[in-house]
């Protein structure tokens, strides 16, 4: 019985210490404002990045697609003027020191022609 208890703590010690810090992260959300269901070309949208809980502390933001990861790279990004080709799925994910979070849900715009 001692045996399994030893076995037990020393994987542990070890799952520990091969995964690092075993914290679980919040999923982060993304939304976009304005929040229409349907955004027209020209219009300004900000795509950001939120993790519940996570205020304070120093996050680094990885987006899909990748072309919003451009340094610094923030919790939110702003397209100043939108257009047909900034259309599609929007998602992120984020790091404190050596932990992810999972990638968030995929956020949809839509842009019509003006």
């Amino acid at each position: 019985m001692g045996h399994s208890l030893l076995c037990m703590m020393g994987f542990f010690l070890l799952s520990t210490v091969i995964c690092g810090n075993a914290e679980a992260l919040p999923k982060p959300t993304v939304t976009l404002q304005p929040s229409w269901p349907q955004i027209y070309s020209g219009e300004t949208v900000t795509v950001r990045c939120e993790i519940q809980g996570g205020e304070g502390a120093q996050w680094t933001y990885e987006w899909s697609p990748a072309k919003l990861n451009t340094p610094p790279t923030s919790n939110e990004y702003t397209i100043s003027s939108v257009s047909e080709s900034d259309g599609g799925g929007y998602s992120c994910r984020a790091t404190r020191g050596s932990s992810w979070t999972e990638w968030s849900d995929v956020i949809t715009l839509n842009v019509k022609p003006d």
